[in-house]
């Protein structure tokens, strides 16, 4: 029977590469025909979708119902399901599988590296709204997977996506059941249990052993760790902050934030759970990101001016802090080892961050170099080629009705 998901409309909006996906498919396995018949059923006749432009959300649930009633033999959870398959043989098709295949050396390992390939994605996709994956148990036999979006009415788009990067990448077969789905107005929960034979599990073996031992080096002191980790974030169980690198304690005034709580003075961003000891605990393989809550980011005796920035102030930007959380044992408290969010050298004139701040030994100022370079040309670009497929669209409407 359709899931309550199937009933909600869906929200927000997303890239016409998962249209163009569909409307490939259902051309190649159906004809053109039936496809120009699910637009007309949809409500959007002669639409052209466009890889980097945005459209509802609504849209796909709209297609899928369409679908239905011309086909009639599927019902909506099917076709959905098949809408999902579509985007991974698309992406296969025309190359875009390349950082699938890579996420992971077997399905597990892909399972886990979810969210951590949509992040990637974000850097080319910057609209991307994107859901949150999480491995919460697993076994020989399978997973738990934990699936939430801010959209509802898509669980079995999302199934047939994980049944086919199981087909396609891991040659794996895969049963995936819906546990449990909660929907809200804010979106959707829902608990998946996935069957499959899961080469890559071990069995957990002691409490904080990793398998690896360096007896023969001695213990690093905290002062040469926050060192390494200029920007780092340290928390208790209790969720107070016990320890930040020294960057990170100058920037945003150390005598506030040790000892505070750590949810009093950052949000969590990603990924979409509750920004709790367990959660963090829990998804060490996930990256994090992490927002400043204040309004205005302090910073004693600066000598950054703003420029052409009108009226705004020179750090009033709030700092975004992106990577990994990890437990430390001798602590008994999580690490967050992280670096700022900087897209390019404004970002760094509004947040009071210089690059001598940032790390050598990783891509930090590397990347912000290059996206202040590449920035303005991949937005002209991405302008000049929208304007193009906007055109040739009214063009093809323009035919249609003096036909």
């Amino acid at each position: 029977t359709p899931s309550g998901s199937s009933r909600r409309r869906a929200r927000g909006r997303m890239y016409g590469m998962l249209f163009e996906s569909i409307q490939f498919f259902i051309k190649q396995d159906y004809g053109t025909d039936i496809w120009s018949t699910v637009l007309e059923a949809a409500g959007i006749p002669n639409v052209i979708f466009i890889p980097h432009k945005t459209y509802p959300d609504e849209w796909m649930v709209n297609l899928a119902k369409a679908t239905c009633q011309t086909l009639s033999n599927q019902n909506l959870n099917e076709v959905m399901l098949y809408f999902g398959t579509c985007f991974v043989n698309f992406c296969c098709k025309f190359s875009y599988d390349k950082i699938l295949r890579l996420a992971g050396r077997n399905y597990r390992d892909f399972l886990n590296e979810i969210d951590n390939v949509h992040e990637t994605i974000r850097f080319s996709h910057p609209k991307m709204q994107s859901p949150s994956f999480i491995v919460q148990s697993e076994d020989r036999n399978g997973c738990i997977l934990i699936y939430r979006s801010m959209r509802t009415g898509f669980t079995y788009y999302v199934i047939g996506q994980l049944m086919q990067c199981a087909k396609m990448f891991f040659k794996v077969d895969v049963e995936i059941k819906v546990l449990e789905e909660i929907v809200t107005d804010k979106g959707c929960h829902v608990t998946f249990r996935l069957d499959y034979d899961n080469i890559g599990y071990t069995p957990p073996v002691g409490k904080g052993d990793s398998g690896v031992y360096l007896s023969s080096y001695p213990e690093i002191k905290s002062s040469t760790f926050f060192k390494l980790f200029p920007f780092c974030l340290v928390f208790n169980s209790k969720m107070k902050i016990i320890g930040a690198g020294g960057n990170l304690a100058s920037l945003l005034r150390s005598q506030d934030l040790l000892g505070a709580t750590v949810t009093d003075m950052f949000s969590l961003r990603r990924p979409l759970v509750d920004f709790t000891w367990t959660n963090t605990m829990c998804l060490q393989k996930v990256i994090f990101e992490v927002e400043w809550r204040k309004e205005e980011i302090q910073k004693d005796n600066s000598t950054l001016k703003p420029r052409r920035l009108g009226d705004e102030k020179p750090h009033s930007k709030r700092l975004l802090l992106r990577g990994q959380m990890k437990y430390i044992k001798d602590w008994d408290a999580i690490a967050f080892l992280c670096t700022p969010l900087l897209g390019n050298l404004d970002d760094m004139l509004k947040t009071g961050i210089y690059l001598h701040d940032l790390n050598m030994f990783d891509n930090s100022r590397d990347l912000v170099l290059a996206g202040q370079q590449c920035a303005s040309d991949l937005e002209y670009s991405m302008e000049k080629a929208s304007g193009s497929d906007t055109m040739f669209e009214r063009l093809i409407c323009r035919s249609n009705s003096i036909e």
